[in-house]
């Protein structure tokens, strides 16, 4: 194959089974499959369900008992993509993509319309890659982040958009028909929903994370969750979250774009992106010198607004997959862009947390010292501190929402902190063991302690 992972069974494609399987629709309504053929030299096929059981009733069998029922994706406003032509390069997909996000949608950052576009392109060939990307869209009410969730969705692989899923509705709709998830409002999940939705959203960041249930005959069986993933959501999001992304804020348009969505023309580019994944997949496309080119240029700073930014660790794994369509259409500069402004963005994001804000009340506990052991600090100096602190940030003016040294023990815990054993909340001590590694590693992550805090240490 043209690409280094295959999700499918090489021993299903010396059985004859179809390695890879799509299927299109005509105008009249016919249904038809493009696939590939494993066992025959990864010939692909491209005709009418009619013509393929004529041709090679083998394949036929195979696509009629493992792909075909039940179908959902015939379902949906989405339509399946018209036939594809996988003969030549299609070198104006991306501009035609850009064009008609453009029409749609308004971003803050022109940028941003390149890595709109990568992210379907993307979801196209993600087994060529070991990391999906995902994407959010975050605005208040009427200010078109459910309008770019549905964009994204008329142009993205499979594109599958659910309400209020069950944990166990999303990993077995992953594992059956590999398609690209989109959850509108997703603020307003909740409970074991909202928890397991949370984890596919995560733990589906990564190839090979996968969820163990038993079945009615008391067999584990194992789910798929690596699929993309986009939402759309009023809410801010955490780190974790955040980090996994790329990230949009939408603003109240100021100017034109087009009331409704053109479904027909997403609908023909989804056409042409079909034909893009088959090229990559028989390497008609080759992705191997683009891959290698991701790998160099992942590791180099991006410049931003003057200033060289570092890719951390996580923002690379986005960046090597999201690297291939944009290295291979030309537009590599403009999504690393995007995705430095997401890093700093996610940056923004963490340094508020409570856990934050906890590390700079230690600091000044810390900076205050005057060569004293860090044994002297205790819990409770540490939550005066923090409670102080929010006072001095505006956040809590009157002290009605204080917080309680048990939460801001469980905060220090969390931080990696040694705290000495068999005191009372109130009076637990910091251990000097591995004190000075964990509050560089703290000071790492979170930064200096703000100098717009300027209030003492508390006696």
């Amino acid at each position: 194959m043209g690409w280094d992972i295959v999700m499918t069974n090489q021993k299903m494609a010396e059985k004859g089974h179809p390695e890879m399987v799509d299927f299109w629709l005509n105008k009249d309504g016919e249904l038809g499959v493009i696939c590939i053929d494993g066992s025959a030299n990864n010939v692909s096929y491209t005709c009418t369900l009619d013509d393929l059981k004529a041709t090679n009733p083998k394949i036929y069998r195979s696509v009629m008992a493992k792909y075909v029922f039940p179908l959902p994706f015939t379902e949906v406003n989405i339509q399946l993509p018209y036939k594809p032509d996988i003969e030549s390069e299609d070198t104006e997909l991306y501009d035609d993509m850009r064009k008609y996000a453009y029409d749609h949608i308004q971003f803050i950052h022109d940028c941003e319309y390149d890595s709109f576009v990568a992210w379907p392109l993307l979801s196209h060939i993600m087994d060529a890659v070991n990391f999906s990307p995902r994407q959010i869209f975050k605005a208040v009410t009427a200010s078109g982040k459910s309008r770019a969730l549905e964009v994204s969705m008329n142009l993205s692989y499979r594109p599958m958009i659910v309400t209020n899923p069950t944990g166990a509705t999303l990993w077995r709709t992953i594992e059956k028909y590999h398609p690209t998830i989109f959850i509108d409002t997703y603020h307003d999940l909740a409970g074991i929903n909202r928890s397991d939705a949370d984890h596919v959203f995560e733990d589906g960041f990564t190839r090979g994370r996968r969820v163990p249930r038993c079945n009615i005959n008391l067999e584990v069986e194992f789910f798929d969750t690596f699929a993309p993933m986009a939402i759309a959501t009023k809410e801010e999001v955490d780190e974790d979250f955040e980090n996994r992304a790329i990230n949009y804020q939408l603003v109240k348009n100021t100017r034109e774009v087009n009331a409704d969505i053109d479904f027909e023309a997403g609908r023909k580019l989804r056409t042409r992106e079909l034909a893009f994944r088959y090229q990559c997949a028989t390497d008609v496309i080759d992705l191997a010198p683009v891959r290698k080119k991701a790998k160099e240029i992942v590791d180099k700073p991006v410049k931003l607004d003057g200033k060289n930014i570092i890719l951390e660790s996580r923002t690379r794994e986005i960046a090597r997959s999201l690297m291939l369509p944009a290295i291979k259409f030309g537009h590599a500069d403009a999504v690393l862009e995007v995705l430095a402004l997401s890093q700093e963005s996610a940056k923004d994001s963490l340094l508020v947390t409570p856990e934050a804000q906890c590390f700079y009340a230690i600091q000044a506990l810390v900076n205050n010292l005057n060569g004293q052991s860090v044994e002297c600090m205790t819990t409770r100096m540490t939550t005066e501190q923090f409670n102080r602190d929010k006072e001095d940030r505006g956040d809590n003016p009157s002290g009605i929402y204080n917080s309680s040294t048990r939460t801001m023990t469980a905060m220090i815990k969390r931080l990696g902190y040694p705290l000495k054993t068999g005191q009372t909340d109130n009076t637990t001590t910091f251990s000097s063991v591995n004190f000075e590694k964990i509050h560089e590693a703290n000071l790492s992550k979170y930064g200096k302690r703000p100098d717009k805090l300027e209030s003492d240490i508390v006696e």
